[in-house]
């Protein structure tokens, strides 16, 4: 989008259908507040994309090279920012995050699963939906990992100056990656964070808090 600093809005509508056009009108007129958050990110160019030196480039084999780090993952890895980080959104209100309580250890004995909490406000005038997005990072890896990865997220509407308090959960996989040593998944035992963002964008990080891994274990199938 070359011509993004000469633009004062935009607004991307996606596959809108017939009635695309009443949507639009809503959203530009105020009769309804945006919501809608990316689903990949955008590059500035098409030489930034972790492909670009791969896909399409031989003559009779198509080669991906990105392996883990596709999408944000690359650009957080490399710190070059993209046009436009994935899970970025904006609203006509605004929303603030509190009250972030994390269990301190995972359990690996019983459900494999992490269950915690984070407050959300409508600080604005009008009422809105936001996304809390979940990232979970490792700390410490036997193998490369992407800075952070998406695991959770959640939707919630909420009125002018209402708060809710939204309940995630995190299972097995969210800790874990496919271990081609072992052929299964392995779940390393160390220090892991668990960060509430806005977007993949390192500048739109909320809250963060750590949680342990005991025991390393692993598990084969889906």
């Amino acid at each position: 989008m070359p011509w993004i600093e000469d633009t004062s809005t935009l607004l991307h509508a996606w596959f809108g259908g017939q009635e695309t056009g009443n949507s639009i009108i809503d959203i530009l007129f105020g009769h309804a507040n945006p919501s809608g958050r990316l689903s990949l990110t955008f590059p500035e160019r098409l030489e930034d994309t972790p492909a670009f030196l791969t896909f399409g480039k031989a003559d009779c084999e198509i080669y991906y090279g990105e392996g883990v780090f596709i999408g944000y993952r690359y650009y957080e890895k490399l710190e070059r920012p993209p046009l436009f980080y994935f899970g970025y959104g904006l609203s006509y209100t605004s929303f603030s995050y509190s009250n972030l309580i994390v269990p301190k250890v995972f359990d690996s004995n019983s459900e494999h699963v992490l269950k915690f909490s984070v407050d959300v406000k409508n600080v604005g005038d009008i009422s809105g939906a936001e996304v809390v997005q979940v990232y979970v990072k490792d700390v410490k890896s036997s193998v490369g990992r992407p800075v952070k990865e998406l695991k959770a997220f959640e939707k919630v509407f909420l009125e002018p100056g209402e708060t809710v308090t939204v309940e995630i959960e995190l299972d097995r996989y969210a800790i874990s990656f496919w271990s081609e040593r072992e052929g299964k998944w392995l779940a390393e035992a160390g220090t892991f964070e668990v960060i509430v963002s806005k977007s993949a964008d390192p500048k739109d990080e909320i809250l963060r808090e750590e949680f342990e891994l005991c025991e390393s274990f692993t598990w084969s199938g889906v």
